[in-house]
């Protein structure tokens, strides 16, 4: 859960989740004996945690999910098994006498579970390090370990945020594996959402309530993107799919266009499927500053960044963004001349970005990272 100071909702929820760990110490106190659990955790059910879940046991160890938000819980509950909710103290005992917690983010009274209760926490990212701020690498500094995308994100918390303690591991990232097994059946997968035709993913970054960001003309506020989005699907056969950081709040005029249109397509509004599937089945990917494109390089199709305001404002960006490899595109009209060229190029994904691409994933962890990250329990 990443806090925010400016909602009040947060607050409760911190409230509610300190209340029931304190009732929930009080009976561990009585009886220390540990279950067989490990706990996810993360903002939602996805990415390298969901992957995680779906193998469902490991050595005899039953995987849990626990969420923050109640509306979440309900939903899960109705559609998978071993969801826990921060809401119920007897949940909360259950993550109080597991041995092993596993996060997509940071840990709500993480020196808690850790030295109080003496459960290992591992972080397994949401997204490479994109940035380089040291001051927000603290909680990492908590975990037991620190499971990192490669080795050339290891070289960016070393050597650009010189991060000094001695818990990061190279695994690679698990839900990588899902998605070169979904790219196979990509076909397939278009066909039972009823598309026919090239897709084009605009997956922007996280605005952040920037309003440099939010302001500008490429930016996902802007009603004029969608616009032309629809006429160069119309002009050229394509589909957009739209998916959209979760924190993105669109405006009403927007959310109607894109509802109405013919062409552009809400992902969120696609059911059954993970959330890292529009990266399988698209065949070019449009972005600003979203990390979501060093996933994408394994598809080995074309991407296009728009040369947007930076969101994240408050520290430089690594060398995932600050490289010889991106070339940003300024004005609509030469985002049509590049979607344009690559239609002709077969999507093929650009040739710096190859190199960039080999860079990152050195060959090995494009793949098989579940793996390695499940021998780092040490079950």
């Amino acid at each position: 859960m990443r806090f925010e100071k400016y909602k009040i909702t947060h607050y409760l929820v911190l409230l509610i989740f300190l209340i029931n760990l304190i009732i929930s110490s009080i009976v561990y106190l009585f009886n220390k004996n540990k279950n067989k659990n490990i706990i996810l955790m993360g903002h939602k059910l996805i990415g390298n945690i969901q992957e995680i879940k779906k193998i469902e046991s490991y050595k005899g160890k039953n995987f849990y999910y626990l969420a923050f938000n109640y509306k979440d819980y309900k939903k899960l509950q109705g559609e998978e098994k071993n969801i826990l909710s921060i809401f119920y103290p007897r949940h909360i005992l259950q993550v109080v006498k597991s041995e092993i917690i596993i996060s997509s983010h940071g840990i709500l009274f993480h020196n808690i579970f850790k030295n109080f209760f003496g459960i290992k926490t591992f972080f397994t990212g949401h997204a490479i390090k994109s940035n380089n701020n040291k001051e927000i690498l603290r909680e990492q500094g908590l975990f037991t370990e620190v499971w990192l995308y490669s080795n050339f994100e290891k070289k960016i918390y070393i050597e650009e945020c010189n991060y000094k303690i001695a818990n990061l591991v190279t695994t690679g990232y698990p839900r990588l594996d899902a998605l070169n097994e979904m790219i196979k059946i990509k076909n397939e997968i278009k066909s039972s959402i009823n598309i026919n035709s090239d897709i084009i993913l605009y997956a922007p970054t996280d605005d952040r309530k920037n309003k440099n960001y939010i302001q500008s003309k490429l930016s996902p506020h802007n009603l004029d993107l969608y616009k032309f989005f629809e006429n160069v699907a119309t002009k050229l056969n394509l589909k957009f799919l739209i998916k959209l950081h979760i924190n993105t709040q669109l405006s009403v005029d927007i959310k109607e266009y894109i509802t109405s249109s013919k062409n552009l397509i809400f992902y969120d509004e696609i059911n059954n499927y993970p959330d890292i599937t529009p990266l399988a089945i698209s065949d070019m990917l449009i972005t600003d500053w979203s990390s979501v494109f060093v996933d994408y390089l394994i598809s080995k199709k074309s991407i296009l960044f728009l040369d947007t305001p930076m969101a994240y404002d408050i520290s430089g960006v690594s060398k995932v963004f600050n490289n010889d490899s991106i070339e940003r595109i300024q004005s609509f009209r030469e985002v049509e001349e590049k979607i344009i060229e690559e239609v002709n190029n077969g999507f093929k994904l650009q040739e710096k970005l190859k190199h960039l691409s080999e860079e990152i994933f050195e060959g090995k962890f494009m793949d098989n990272n579940l793996d390695r990250c499940l021998k780092r329990l040490n079950l």
